[in-house]
């Protein structure tokens, strides 16, 4: 059971920090292009992926992570815990989830939303970075 749970709550860390990695990317690469054929495949892309993949797999890795360290019985308050819950769960998933909904607004004629989805995608990408860090090195990576 509980290696089960591992491996579902590894797999549902690798995907969303994937996510962030490519939405980052791609929207990097869509500010440098500035067409509009890819930015409403951009806006579908994120849309889809944010709903469909992206937030059942972050609740389903937060309730696996809760649920490990009760079965391994490990102190929630362990620093690497909190770290990887503050950088994984707030900055990531939250600065992700904001990535999305200003990537699926039409920014066409604003491209303002365009640079700050690509800027949350980037802190999102890197708080779920550290929080995979701070798990795999059982410390916390900054501080």
């Amino acid at each position: 059971m509980i290696g089960l749970l591992k491996t579902l709550h590894v797999l549902c860390a690798v995907m969303v920090t994937g996510m962030g990695f490519g939405i980052f990317i791609h929207t990097i690469l869509l500010l440098k292009q500035g067409q509009q054929t890819q930015s409403l495949q951009l806006q579908i892309t994120s849309v889809i992926a944010s709903f469909i993949l992206f937030m059942p797999a972050l609740v389903i890795l937060i309730i696996s992570g809760f649920f490990l360290s009760h079965f391994s019985t490990i102190s929630m308050t362990e620093p690497w815990i909190i770290f990887a819950i503050i950088t994984g769960v707030l900055l990531g998933g939250l600065c992700l989830l904001l990535a999305y909904l200003c990537l699926s607004l039409p920014f066409q004629e604003k491209p303002i939303f365009l640079k700050i989805g690509c800027l949350l995608s980037g802190i999102g990408w890197i708080g779920f970075a550290l929080a995979m860090a701070a798990m795999i090195f059982k410390q916390p990576i900054i501080g």
